[in-house]
């Protein structure tokens, strides 16, 4: 069993995606990887920041079956 989630902010290419927690370093915390969000998105239009929040998980068994289910919730 797997699953991972982020923000997806499209003027970034979609990152930082599941990378999210660690945006602005392994360590940072939750206040560290807003700022470097606001930062990364200076000069970006408010109507160019469309983003969405992303989770995915996964089962997999020893015989090979496996499904996922996936999870958006756009934001406004």
């Amino acid at each position: 069993m797997a699953d991972d989630s982020g923000i997806e902010v499209d003027a970034l290419g979609g990152r930082p995606g599941p990378r999210s927690a660690r945006f602005s370093g392994e360590t940072a915390t939750d206040d560290e990887n807003l700022r470097a969000m606001i930062q990364a998105l200076a000069g970006v239009p408010s109507g160019g920041r469309s983003a969405r929040y992303r989770c995915v998980a996964a089962v997999a068994w020893p015989d090979g079956r496996a499904i996922h289910a996936e999870g958006v919730c756009e934001g406004a």
